[in-house]
């Protein structure tokens, strides 16, 4: 977003810029300030005693022109954008959709969002007021600022770090009767029935919170933090927008300066199975983790630009970003995705919502509780799952659980996101013949 330069931005970029310029204040326009903002021009008049103009000097000969900054290139699909907003047109949420072969943002949407033109140039008190009174907070990025737990959608970090560390195989069981007792405490499976006998495969497939229970106890707290850094977790993602907050990932360290040395217990630590207690994501960090598991440890930044066009010379600069293999065997990606499948595709998965025929799916439901109201609803995945081409993650506000409401978002985004493919593929062919 461009505004006009304050007082305290004068002082820092002094000699830069005058009072009055426009500056970029957030947004890409804020982090590629420098690159797209152009060179002031100047012209040379002359004027008699009085300041009165006379006439332009030495006919303009000495005059320097304004020259235009680089152009950005964006990764985003205008059209699966557009998609996006509509689908969260009467929401409030977030989603975030990667390319998983290089960290490529496709779509990113928050709702509900406002009227740039609000806050450009003069706002008045009554309108900047109005929006940051507003309980639905519209001026939230809730893309890269809205912190949320991830709910069950974090049960594949605690499977890694168990799988990885040996604190179990895939094949341990646990008897799931729908509840879980800890101390003088009760945790509750999502499901009063239970789920009988479950493996890892199957406690993922059917989202078991007690076997996750039970495994946070079997594993090493300092492992599980270790690996949720791994995956992107308490930090930020790098992107290139300013406003991208860390988030929280609780660690020994992070309990000790919280609640003093030897105060906490095991017992802080259940809720965290679950992905509920003391942990914040943001739906970005969600999208790139999707971003991992889809490709089995390979880390893309994600970003919004692809290429900076200088228009002066006319070159095509590619931007670079970092890319990182996240150290956890085949083996256990392999295990982890397939129970991702089966969220999507087994007979009793939580995600069966998000099936697109033709596409195989993969992913994770999740419900993080919410002391404010109803529930928020998670999903994560990615698709195909043979040759993932495109991860993502969905959060719906205040709507309930990921398998009803979040899920089904999924599938619309896959849908679309194929369908824009084939029509293009067929452009082209159309006009190659």
């Amino acid at each position: 977003m461009l505004r006009k330069i304050t007082s305290s931005q004068l002082t820092i970029y002094r000699g830069l810029y005058k009072p009055g310029d426009q500056i970029g204040q957030s947004g890409l326009e804020k982090s590629y300030e420098s690159i797209i903002k152009g060179g002031k021009g100047y012209r040379f008049i002359m004027v008699d005693a009085l300041g009165r103009f006379v006439g332009r000097y030495n006919d303009g000969r000495n005059d320097i022109p304004p020259s235009e900054g680089s152009d950005l290139v964006l990764t985003v699909d205008i059209e699966l954008q557009s998609f996006l907003e509509q689908l969260f047109q009467d929401k409030t949420g977030s989603a975030v959709v990667i390319d998983p072969r290089n960290g490529e943002i496709l779509a990113m949407v928050s709702k509900p969002n406002y009227d740039l033109t609000l806050l450009s140039g003069y706002t008045s008190k009554q309108v900047w007021d109005s929006l940051n009174s507003d309980p639905k907070k519209p001026l939230l990025n809730r893309a890269i600022s809205g912190l949320y737990s991830p709910g069950s959608t974090f049960k594949m970090i605690l499977a890694i770090t168990a799988l990885e560390t040996g604190a179990v195989d895939s094949n341990w069981k646990v008897y799931c009767p729908g509840y879980f007792v800890y101390g003088n405490k009760v945790f509750k499976c999502h499901t009063s029935q239970g789920h009988g006998w479950v493996n890892l495969v199957r406690a993922i497939e059917v989202s078991c919170n007690v076997y996750f229970y039970n495994l946070m106890l079997r594993t090493n707290f300092d492992d599980w933090s270790r690996y949720g850094a791994l995956f992107g977790f308490g930090k930020r993602t790098g992107i290139d927008l300013p406003e991208e907050l860390d988030g929280i990932l609780p660690s020994t360290e992070y309990f000790n300066r919280v609640y003093g040395v030897n105060k906490w217990t095991k017992g802080y630590l259940i809720s965290l199975a679950i992905g509920q207690g003391e942990i914040s994501v943001t739906p970005l960090q969600m999208a790139g983790y999707a971003m991992a598991l889809a490709n089995s440890g390979k880390y893309y930044q994600p970003h919004l630009v692809k290429e900076i066009v200088d228009k002066k010379v006319g070159k095509v600069q590619k931007v670079s970003y970092r890319v990182r293999e996240i150290p956890v065997s085949q083996e256990t990606f392999d295990i982890v995705r397939r129970a991702m499948y089966m969220v999507v595709n087994g007979s009793v998965g939580t995600g069966r919502a998000a099936r697109v025929e033709g596409v195989n799916v993969a992913g994770k439901t999740g419900t993080a509780q919410n002391p404010h109201g109803k529930d928020h609803a998670w999903f994560i995945g990615f698709a195909p799952y043979e040759n993932p081409e495109i991860a993502f993650a969905i959060i719906v506000e205040n709507a309930g659980t990921g398998g009803s409401v979040a899920a089904p978002i999924a599938r619309e985004i896959v849908k679309k996101y194929f369908e824009l493919k084939n029509q293009r593929t067929e452009f082209k062919l159309v006009r190659w013949r």
